[in-house]
């Protein structure tokens, strides 16, 4: 895990895919990866669930109740 993070640090990429495994502790990754980079996407691939899950740190400015909701929902897509 140290080694992925001195990578992601020099290598500075804008998504990190991992393959998930019982030992990887991807919570843990994940908290160390978003203080390294936090504009960082973060992609986890479970191939024992056939599962994937993406991790993203985003700073939005909530103009309107409704950009909340949207937000919750998965909805978002911010206008430039």
């Amino acid at each position: 895990m140290t080694f992925l993070i001195r990578q992601v640090e020099d290598l500075r990429p804008d998504v990190v895919v991992v393959y998930q495994t019982k030992c990887v502790n991807s919570a843990r990754m994940l908290m160390q990866l978003f203080y390294t980079r936090p504009e960082l996407t973060m992609i986890t691939v479970d191939p024992q669930e056939n599962t994937m899950e993406v991790y993203n740190k985003k700073q939005i400015l909530v103009k309107r109740v409704s950009d909340l909701i949207s937000v919750v929902e998965g909805q978002y897509h911010p206008v430039h």
